[in-house]
């Protein structure tokens, strides 16, 4: 592991296993890459152990901690390499994982208002406009009670108000 030629090496590899998409083998292989000196497939390592840790999330509502590692990941890439070779593939990734825990915090609100459960309701509604406001879950949110219900109609705004009155008691 410490010869010169390592780190192309753990590159075939790691590039190996994700072409199989056997990405959870792969993750390791690119963090090793990672903690070498050579900073030649430093980029490419961070870029694709991200992406593997993408794709092994299932949903939202599956194993959220691969989803918050993948965002870890996405965000540590954008952070080391602003003007990298893949930052507008990172930041649709990004992007696709708020869809996905904004979808999945807005059919929690959906449930707690079939239950008539205002309060709770309102929770989770805010949560999708805080923490995901530019994603078509807060769009939903921001419908009217009897389109929030209803998963498939497509979302309206409610009339004069920038949130739903649904969980308003």
């Amino acid at each position: 592991p410490y010869l010169s030629f390592a780190d192309d090496a753990y590159v075939e590899v790691a590039n190996y296993y994700f072409e199989q998409e056997q990405y959870a083998e792969s993750v390791p292989l690119y963090d090793n890459i990672l903690k070498m000196t050579d900073k030649e497939w430093t980029e490419l390592a961070s870029f694709k152990g991200a992406l593997a840790e993408y794709y092994q999330v299932r949903g939202a509502a599956y194993d959220e901690n691969k989803l918050l590692e993948a965002r870890r990941r996405f965000r540590t890439y954008l952070q080391q390499f602003p003007r990298g070779e893949y930052v507008a593939e990172v930041r649709g990734k990004l992007k696709e994982l708020n869809e996905m825990e904004g979808e999945k915090n807005l059919n929690i609100a959906r449930f707690y208002l079939r239950e008539r459960r205002p309060p709770a309701c309102d929770i989770y509604l805010r949560l999708v406009l805080d923490r995901y406001p530019k994603t078509l879950a807060a769009r939903a949110a921001r419908a009217p009670p009897t389109r929030l219900a209803q998963k498939d109609k497509p979302p309206q705004r409610a009339p004069g108000t920038n949130f739903p009155s649904c969980c308003i008691a």
